[in-house]
């Protein structure tokens, strides 16, 4: 069942009133894809006791929407050449992954379980596939940070000799991370 709002309007004598707000409930169609019935305990215990490969796949593709809602949110954060695609089909695998290692005796939701799998698959494959380590993007990301700071104290962009006072390092070594981050 299905909350929804109906606004009515009276008219009557020409005065403006606020409108009534009447609650309304809808019941929602079964259509052919929503009959099916949700997923039960007793499917993974079935899975869990016979291994069959029929449970396993109708369980994979019932979790399949978790796959693209939890990239979908990771890929706000990333640049734009990071394409939804690959982080979906990265993101399967983790449920794959995810699936294979799940005990259900342990009270645990599979959605609770299979999240951070998915995204620590999905974070894997991209720290897999860029090549600058991860201490020399978190050394980018303060020298950024202090540049962004310092710049709306001073109202102008500051020299490389304020910048890596407020880092707490050498001038040569503020450059020679400017670099690293860069290329």
């Amino acid at each position: 069942m299905v909350k929804t709002q109906k606004v009515q309007s009276k008219r009557g004598n020409g005065k403006k009133r606020q409108p009534k707000r009447v609650s309304v409930y809808k019941v929602k169609k079964q259509t052919k894809t929503s009959r099916k019935p949700p997923i039960s305990p007793l499917d993974w215990k079935r899975y869990m006791r016979h291994g069959s490969p029929e449970v396993r796949a109708r369980l994979l593709k019932e979790y399949l929407p978790l796959v693209r809602n939890v990239a979908g949110r990771m890929a706000i954060g990333f640049p734009r050449s990071v394409e939804l695609q690959d982080l979906i089909n990265t993101g399967v695998i983790g449920l794959v992954e995810a699936f294979g290692n799940f005990d259900p005796a342990r009270g645990v939701k599979f959605e609770t379980y299979a999240v951070p799998r998915i995204r620590g698959a999905i974070l894997d494959e991209l720290r897999a596939l860029d090549w600058v380590p991860r201490s020399t993007r978190a050394r980018s990301r303060e020298i950024d940070r202090a540049n962004l700071h310092l710049e709306n104290r001073f109202g102008r962009q500051p020299t490389n000799d304020e910048l890596a006072k407020k880092v707490g390092c050498t001038v040569d070594e503020l450059l020679a991370a400017k670099g690293d981050a860069s290329c």
